[in-house]
């Protein structure tokens, strides 16, 4: 399949012959907007890895199409896309009641395998014919879109368990990850069913969550998505919990089996893992090209990296400082005086974009915390706090006695975090006489 350049992609988007010039202009100024915004995920994203499982409900939902239309989207932009589907919701409304379950794990009789599989047989048919029709009337033309399915997982009985014979429920064996690499490598996008063969010629059916775990990790991919009925993991209160961190505690509930398979991937080398709903309008585009995503993203590690400012840094800081600069919260800095300090930044990164930044300027035993701000995006997350936390921390291993800060509109912020006001002639004299009285700034300060 050919890899469409995002201009190409923002040309076929970009026509509307059914509205006025007025309108089109509009539209064209957002379009335009949005791609310079996801020009980096765009580069970022290019020859990734993404397993995506439509959960149980998906593959009936009414939002199927869109998903569909965006899973072509993302090859078109050089992702490498492998699709598992769960085909559970179909299977109850033929087997009704039939189908046992136990612990969360469907029991397949003997007498239901073959129905299981004409069922999965008929949605892979289904998924088949939405693509085709999909790469036949995507703006700019028809795509060859080339849609692989085959035997790249292998099974295994379940078995008994405490009793229970689960009989043609089976789990993944093996996965072919050579086989797979090698089509992904031809821009083919995989689907895989929930089924699969013993090596003695048994067929099980599977759950397509594991499945798409085990193939996630056993391709190291990038990124596994879960589209599921829910908008993503939910805390206590039932808000959406934008990111766990594996490797720190989290609250939520340990139960959720579709942490618990994320939990596997991460451990198994996948980069990240993300649960999205698949009733959301866009969620994947929403998710890899918007800085604030939709659903839950779980890592291994944070995704979020909070460290000295580096040369290559440079222009996202000023991006990030400009707006605050033009408002007058901070002082206008030049480019060469940003550049000449810029040992003595601290940035947050996140996806490779810098999203929060703070100085620390020394003077002997003291130093001022300035040019600190947050991206608006990635606002009421703490960044903030973890910032102060480790410059104070800084300050601490440079053996400085205290911190000073000054301010237009963040004092009482300051004072939560244990500054208290000062006075001009209590700062270094070389910060004295740089000091601006036509600002009005209020003068804070912090004991180490």
């Amino acid at each position: 399949m050919e890899v469409l350049s995002p201009c190409r992609l923002f040309c076929c988007y970009n026509r509307h012959p059914f509205i006025s010039r007025n309108e089109n202009m509009i539209l064209q100024d957002e379009k335009i907007k949005w791609f310079r915004n996801a020009a980096g995920y765009i580069a970022a994203h290019k020859d990734k890895s993404f397993v995506i499982c439509l959960c149980k409900g998906a593959t009936e939902s009414s939002a199927l199409r869109e998903i569909i239309s965006d899973c072509i989207l993302l090859t078109s932009l050089g992702v490498r896309i492998i699709i598992v589907f769960n085909g559970d919701e179909k299977i109850e409304k033929r087997l009704r009641s039939d189908w046992d379950s136990h612990n969360n794990k469907n029991i397949t009789r003997l007498s239901q395998i073959n129905t299981v599989s004409e069922i999965i047989g008929s949605i892979r048919n289904d998924l088949e014919a939405f693509f085709a029709f999909h790469s036949f009337h995507l703006p700019g033309g028809k795509q060859d879109i080339l849609l692989t399915s085959g035997n790249f997982v292998t099974a295994k009985p379940i078995g008994i368990i405490n009793g229970v014979n689960y009989e043609f429920s089976g789990k993944v064996r093996k996965v072919n990850s050579i086989a797979i690499q090698k089509q992904l490598e031809t821009n083919s996008i995989l689907l895989i069913s929930p089924i699969g063969f013993a090596p003695e010629g048994d067929l099980f059916h599977l759950d397509s969550n594991e499945v798409a775990t085990e193939v996630a990790s056993s391709i190291k991919a990038d990124k596994l998505v879960f589209l599921n009925a829910l908008p993503g993991l939910l805390d206590e209160n039932g808000e959406i919990i934008s990111e766990i961190d594996l490797s720190t505690k989290h609250e939520t509930n340990e139960k959720n089996l579709l942490l618990k398979f994320c939990q596997k991937a991460c451990n198994n080398g996948v980069s990240r893992c993300h649960i999205l709903s698949y009733e959301l309008n866009g969620a994947l585009l929403q998710e890899f090209f918007t800085p604030y995503g939709c659903g839950t993203q779980v890592t291994g590690t944070s995704s979020e990296k909070l460290r000295q400012a580096k040369n290559q840094d440079l222009n996202q800081i000023l991006d990030l400082i400009g707006p605050s600069e033009k408002e007058g919260s901070l002082i206008q800095r030049t480019r060469d005086g940003v550049k000449a300090k810029l040992s003595e930044f601290f940035v947050i990164e996140s996806d490779g974009f810098v999203v929060a930044c703070a100085a620390l300027h020394p003077y002997q035993t003291t130093a001022e915390i300035a040019c600190m701000v947050t991206h608006p995006n990635y606002r009421g997350k703490k960044r903030g706090n973890n910032l102060l936390d480790y410059i104070e921390k800084k300050g601490k291993e440079l053996g400085l006695k205290s911190l000073f800060v000054l301010t237009t509109k963040s004092e009482h912020w300051f004072k939560e975090k244990g500054f208290s006001n000062a006075s001009l002639d209590e700062l270094p004299q070389a910060r004295q006489d740089e000091y601006k009285q036509e600002r009005s700034s209020i003068i804070l300060s912090k004991k180490l």
